[in-house]
């Protein structure tokens, strides 16, 4: 057995990964929670107990622990945990303020922008999309199944503007995907613009040929 110090809030937390990576959780848990309890401002063990909480489906358990993380420590990957678990725990209106305020944090997470945006979709409050949305399309994609999914979440939210530079944008660097072809003669055709979109409707059905 290994035997720590009591006043090392640091070891307990060191050990409390070791024992996570050795897939020993109970014990992990016991470490993570004694390295709180020694020092409740370490946010980095609330928020390694609210991980380990999430992955076990103990959703109730690590929102409070999230909280006390981001609390003391307003990191956007714990940020994006947190209303991962208020989705779960079906906390819709807050799980958006979350992710909007995940989104908000780091620009280059895609991750964050596409989950604000959705759930806003799905909470059929699509005024709020626009932010995260746009901090999408100012990235770059080498994954254009990715791009793809963020054309079609402006469109469903009636960003055509936004939506046909962002996908013409996306098949500078795809121009052989179908999928974005596709997209983008979609928006053209809702913009009156049936004979501008007709080429790329042309275009992906013999790729897809």
């Amino acid at each position: 057995a290994i035997e720590l110090e009591p006043g090392l809030a640091k070891a307990h937390h060191n050990l409390g990964n070791l024992l996570v990576k050795s897939g020993e959780s109970a014990a992990a848990e016991r470490s993570f929670r004694a390295a709180i309890a020694l020092d409740r401002g370490r946010a980095q063990s609330h928020a390694a107990l609210a991980s380990l909480l999430q992955r076990e489906g103990r959703f109730g358990e690590a929102v409070a622990a999230y909280r006390e993380a981001v609390n003391q420590d307003e990191r956007q990957l714990w940020v994006h945990n947190l209303a991962v678990c208020l989705c779960q725990q079906g906390q819709t209106e807050e799980a958006i303020r979350t992710f909007l305020r995940a989104s908000e944090l780091d620009p280059g997470s895609v991750i964050s922008h596409v989950a604000a945006a959705e759930l806003c979709i799905a909470a059929n409050v699509p005024g709020l999309t626009r932010a995260p949305l746009a901090r999408a399309a100012a990235l770059d994609y080498a994954d254009p199944g990715v791009a793809a999914n963020i054309s079609r979440l402006m469109q469903t939210v009636a960003l055509d503007e936004e939506a046909e530079a962002f996908t013409k944008r996306m098949l500078e660097a795809h121009p052989t995907d179908e999928t974005l072809m596709l997209l983008l003669a979609n928006v053209l055709q809702r913009g009156d613009r049936l004979e501008v979109g007709e080429p790329y409707y042309q275009r992906a059905r013999e790729l897809g040929a």
